[in-house]
């Protein structure tokens, strides 16, 4: 399902169960996996890879080229740069800005977002 006020450019892959909120943007060559959330004002740049049951949260930002592995959650208002990878079923916190890959299963929080506990 795609909020009528969202953009999705065509080359974007949305697999089954997605939502993609209003205000939010989807730029080209973006794979988005099954059951997961693009909340409001959500921005993907080009080729990003979104596994599946990943949430991005409200105004999270996400450069070209980025990969969100399975289940992950980035709060909102995160941002995350070009060519990084979250690992699955990580949580970074909300306002964290994401510098390098972080690692699965864990909560990230910060500016530059650093991992501070296991997820189990």
């Amino acid at each position: 399902m795609v909020h009528p006020r969202a953009y999705v450019h065509p080359s974007v892959s949305l697999g089954s169960g997605t939502v993609v909120l209003a205000g939010a943007v989807i730029q080209p060559d973006t794979n988005i996996g099954a059951h997961a959330i693009i909340n409001t004002g959500a921005t993907l740049d080009h080729d990003c890879r979104i596994g599946d049951f990943v949430h991005l949260a409200l105004g999270v930002h996400l450069a070209g080229h980025v990969i969100i592995e399975e289940g992950a959650f980035i709060g909102m208002g995160s941002a995350v740069i070009p060519k990084v990878r979250v690992g699955a079923w990580t949580v970074v916190g909300a306002g964290a800005a994401v510098v390098r890959d972080l690692p699965p299963y864990v909560t990230a929080v910060g500016v530059p977002a650093k991992p501070k506990k296991t997820v189990s």
